[in-house]
């Protein structure tokens, strides 16, 4: 069976549907948009898994911070494509977005377009809930 646009759709809304219906808690965990099934990078001599997540933002590129701080300074950033590969996510300091009202303090490790690895905050992941990890990320 070939992918098709309309059942990804359908699968998507009610999806949208579900998580809609749900309150609380039990809301935040229900993960419209999980990473995906681990896979192997080789970045030199290392063997890596790593997992594909939807990530966003409004100006096209996340900034790769060099620990779970952004007190750690920016080692990189990585182009928005719709999803790009982590590694694994742990618990760090609070994000928040401008107006404070969506913040997260899970970050995902990954590597900046400098070559340098560093982390995400998971607040650029799109579904979950504020101050909650990825679903389907595995942990650090």
């Amino acid at each position: 069976m070939g992918f098709s646009w309309a059942s990804a759709g359908t699968a998507l809304a009610a999806a949208a549907a579900t998580t809609s219906a749900l309150t609380g808690s039990a809301q935040a965990r229900a993960d419209a948009f999980p990473c995906g099934a681990p896979f192997e990078v080789t970045i030199g001599q290392d063997v890596h898994t790593v997992q594909r997540c939807p990530d966003w933002h409004d100006s096209g590129r996340i900034e790769v911070y060099a620990d779970t701080s952004v007190d750690s300074g920016v080692v990189g950033e990585i182009a928005v494509a719709g999803d790009h590969w982590y590694e694994c996510g742990r618990q760090g300091d609070a994000l928040y977005l401008s107006g404070g009202d969506v913040g997260n303090d899970w970050w995902a490790r990954t590597m900046a377009d400098t070559g340098r690895w560093g982390y995400v905050s998971q607040l650029y992941f799109k579904g979950g809930g504020n101050f909650e990890p990825d679903t389907g990320l595995r942990r650090c």
